[in-house]
């Protein structure tokens, strides 16, 4: 079941195939996936240092690489799933990676470690939460039966 204020399936696996997704609905996906990418680099660089120009040498190939691995799996089509996010996540992170290492320099396992984790908790976290928030919100919104 799907709810129709969210547009996420209750059950967590995304938008409903039938009814394309909001703009609004792509829009916060958008918005979260950068916001997500974001405070893991800013959080990195005050771990670890670096200038602003810096971070943003660090940021932008995480998210040609997140956003490329989901236009590739066309995460467009349903931005709220879970199942979907889940496939882009390894792909887009890999990707961010790969760049980071051309634009910044060397790759360690750490920080593969590390970026695989905290991203794959930032950008598909947030949709779990969505979908349980919503789930627990259909379940209060249902007709007493019992009556």
């Amino acid at each position: 079941m799907t709810d129709t204020r969210t547009g996420i399936d209750t059950v967590g696996t995304g938008v409903s195939p039938a009814a394309p997704p909001s703009r609004a609905s792509l829009g916060w996906a958008i918005v979260a996936g950068v916001v997500a990418i974001g405070a893991f680099v800013v959080l990195g660089g005050n771990t670890h240092g670096g200038s602003a120009l810096h971070l943003v040498g660090v940021a932008v190939p995480y998210l040609i690489g997140w956003f490329a691995a989901a236009a590739a799996f066309r995460l467009d089509r349903q931005p709220l799933s879970v199942t979907r996010a889940l496939l882009v996540w390894p792909f887009g992170v890999a990707c961010g990676l790969a760049l980071r290492t051309v634009v910044v320099g060397a790759l360690t396992r750490p920080l593969a470690l590390v970026s695989l984790g905290a991203l794959g908790l930032l950008l598909v976290g947030w949709r779990l939460v969505a979908a349980i928030a919503a789930r627990l919100g259909a379940g209060s919104r249902s007709p007493d039966t019992t009556a």
